[in-house]
């Protein structure tokens, strides 16, 4: 198991019922869609069924409350096992365009104002 210490964050994590579909990059698969247990301007982090190693590289779907898709290609940074049937992964996106990268931002800091109220 590989997994983060805190304090290499860079960005705020929300934790906000949004999803993520994912498959293998390249096309390979079937897509697949998870809950995201958090999620950040450089990545997210979910569970799943599915085994991926460290450093495997996925095409992320995120649904946005606006009912936008942000596309990235994500690639695993950390995984641990919980329990016999499911994996959480931390996922760092390596390409997200300037237009969905700003997208993201702007509904982070939409949740980020909605929390705070």
């Amino acid at each position: 198991m590989t997994y983060p210490s805190s304090d290499r964050r860079r960005a705020t994590r929300f934790h906000k019922a949004l999803t993520l579909h994912y498959r293998l990059h390249g096309g390979e698969g079937e897509w697949k869609m998870v809950l995201l247990a958090n999620l950040s301007t450089n990545g997210a982090r979910f569970m799943s069924e599915d085994a991926f190693e460290v450093d495997t590289l996925l095409e992320c779907l995120i649904g946005l409350p606006s009912a936008q898709r942000v596309e990235a290609i994500g690639r695993v940074v950390w995984n641990k096992k919980l329990g016999t049937q499911f994996v959480d992964y931390g996922v760092q996106f390596k390409y997200i365009s300037a237009e969905n990268k700003e997208a993201l931002r702007t509904t982070l800091e939409e949740l980020d104002h909605d929390r705070t109220r």
